[in-house]
């Protein structure tokens, strides 16, 4: 029991550390996209948020990524803009 046990905190160990050193939640590559629309009840577009990638750097915990994010109105206008890491 006390083996397994080990085992088992071994390949949780190991799986935390080589996931940590990837980006594969958020593919972090400067350019990258994410799009979000939003919509009401009677399913009629209402707005979008778009996430882009601006710039990304690996530290010793991983990378970072610099964002910029905008809301865009049903009319095609920006609501604002938020730049964050």
């Amino acid at each position: 029991m006390k083996k397994l046990i080990i085992l088992g905190l071994a390949l949780f160990t190991t799986s935390q550390l080589s996931s940590q050193s990837c980006n594969e939640y958020f593919p972090l590559e400067e350019g990258t996209r994410w799009v979000m629309e939003t919509f009401n009840h009677k399913n009629k577009f209402q707005t979008k948020s778009v996430q882009t990638v601006k710039d990304t750097k690996a530290v010793p915990s991983g990378f970072e990524g610099k964002m910029v994010g905008e809301i865009i109105d049903d009319k095609d206008k920006s609501i604002g803009v938020i730049d964050y890491l």
